[in-house]
């Protein structure tokens, strides 16, 4: 009989590290940031535009535009171009977000100058044409419709057209309206590429395992007679209206979709991580809380969350979950209750610790992937951010203490600061809002 082996020792997770990027600047303004990830074979990409959509123009352009980027060059029209994009492998998607349009690609390492020449076909010398931009018009009139049927994305919808006066665009739709859409055409599609897809407001972010590609000598091939200047963008603060109290009438629901909110900080200001971990003992997992009461102790919800919505300035503290229609005042009531007395007697050392844990520990592992990378220093670029701010956030998280928490939610979630919108049938739930939430209450119909 062999001896037993010794057990082998554990021992505590070193600090996981942002990897810093190689960065550069094209002579036609391009920033690239390439970073080198060995194991990661396919390689991902993002085109990040400084282009909010406070310098859109009209609404839903910037949406369109996006959308048509995958959609053909002057070259190849759109089932040709998707023709080659499959061929080496790659995937190729593209969006309109509050802070500027993204473009995505991955593919794997050894075809990268070629998705790379494709991307930048998209860019320079976009196909725009009649026959896809009416398809895709089509297209997102009917995502429209079917995302504002849904309870959750109409208080969604709602509770921003609340926070922020009309003139901010905050208050209105990504996309559009589908009335917004009917009034676009292909000119107007090409106007805002014109005045907005340019090398000097671009980043290109680059990563996977290139230790046996040039990237420097790809994005040079790809992107370097890529010329333009972007028009300057124009100043992106979102104006707060007050806080309401809005009640959408949805006859026969079975169920109310409650969100409620205030304008907050962004992850530039210096309680960011603070604000974070109160945010986090306050409704961000399943033993916060807001969970333990209206989840746990009276089943009210599958789940209730608490999160932090930053922009390039300012951003959302929201709170939202959805509960069986007859319960919603109680619901309500208890959620009110739960964010005064958090907001009046803060967070203790232990709920600082379970939300610095998960941020330190548990959180790096989302980057294990290039495309999970990418995505989060697209993030960064797009906020105005340094690439390196996640090694920055966690020295930041480790200083946070209890009552620097507190202190921040204190200053951020003032209970008599939010705004609720709730999605329900109003013949049975708004005696019940009137008596669980203060304000004057509205009630319009969905």
């Amino acid at each position: 009989m062999t001896g037993v082996l010794p057990r082998p020792t554990i021992s505590a997770p070193a600090p996981w590290v942002f990897p810093a990027p190689r960065s550069r600047r094209l002579g036609n303004g391009l920033d690239v940031l390439v970073y080198d990830l060995p194991g990661r074979e396919l390689a991902a990409v993002r085109l990040v535009f400084d282009a909010p959509l406070a310098a859109e123009g009209r609404d839903g352009t910037a949406s369109l535009a996006a959308g048509l980027w995958t959609e053909g060059t002057e070259e190849l029209d759109a089932p040709a171009f998707a023709r080659r994009i499959e061929a080496i492998g790659a995937s190729y998607w593209a969006s309109a977000g509050h802070e500027g349009p993204v473009a995505g690609l991955t593919a794997p390492t050894a075809r990268l100058g070629e998705a790379l020449g494709l991307l930048a076909a998209s860019m320079m010398r976009p196909a725009y044409a009649e026959k896809e931009f009416a398809r895709v018009v089509r297209e997102e009139r009917d995502a429209i419709e079917e995302r504002r049927a849904r309870a959750e994305y109409r208080a969604y919808l709602e509770l921003n057209a609340v926070l922020f006066t009309p003139e901010s665009r905050l208050s209105r739709p990504l996309g559009g309206t589908a009335a917004d859409l009917d009034a676009l055409d292909v000119a107007a599609v090409r106007a805002y590429h014109e005045r907005t897809v340019a090398p000097s407001a671009a980043t290109l972010v680059l990563a996977g395992d290139f230790r046996d590609t040039d990237t420097d000598a790809l994005v040079d091939a790809a992107f370097g007679a890529w010329t333009g200047t972007a028009a300057p963008t124009v100043a992106r603060e979102p104006v707060a209206a007050g806080p309401r109290v809005l009640l959408v009438d949805r006859p026969g629901a079975v169920q109310s979709a409650i969100r409620a909110g205030i304008p907050s900080i962004d992850r530039h200001s210096p309680d960011w991580a603070s604000l974070r971990v109160g945010t986090y003992a306050l409704g961000g997992h399943i033993g916060s809380r807001l969970s333990t009461v209206l989840r746990e102790e009276k089943g009210y919800t599958y789940g209730v969350f608490a999160g932090n919505h930053p922009l390039r300035r300012g951003g959302l503290t929201t709170i939202a979950c959805a509960v069986e229609t007859g319960v919603t005042g109680a619901a309500l009531a208890d959620l009110a209750e739960v964010v005064r007395t958090t907001v009046a007697g803060g967070v203790g050392p232990a709920e600082r610790d379970i939300a610095a844990d998960c941020f330190l520990r548990v959180g790096p592992v989302a980057f294990q992937t290039g495309d999970a990378l990418a995505d989060q220093v697209a993030g960064y670029v797009s906020e105005g951010l340094p690439p390196g701010f996640f090694n920055q956030w966690q020295d930041t998280v480790r200083d946070v203490t209890a009552e620097s928490a507190s202190a921040a939610l204190a200053a951020q979630l003032p209970f008599d600061g939010l705004s609720l919108v709730v999605v329900g049938d109003a013949s049975k739930t708004e005696a019940a809002v009137r008596d669980a939430w203060p304000g004057e209450l509205l009630v319009v119909r969905a």
